[in-house]
């Protein structure tokens, strides 16, 4: 968990754009203070940001897993 909030925090001041980030699921329990979790992934909703700069700076910062993720339409 750390790690990624780590990574996101550093992809916003290497790149200088602004990430506004909701996370869901299992890696969201530690800020609910609940630490029994089963699973590893990442759910999370980007508010504001660009979600495939964003994805390929993860992956080539070295997240096992590439990430599976959609693009809701504009409102």
């Amino acid at each position: 968990m750390e790690k990624v909030i780590d990574l996101l925090r550093q992809f916003v001041v290497e790149t200088g754009k602004p990430l506004d980030i909701i996370l869901v699921g299992a890696m969201a329990l530690p800020f609910y203070h609940v630490r029994l979790r089963f699973t590893q992934d990442l759910d999370a909703e980007v508010k504001q940001g660009d979600i495939e700069e964003l994805y390929s700076y993860l992956k080539a910062k070295g997240l096992q897993r590439p990430a599976t993720y959609s693009q809701s339409p504009e409102p």
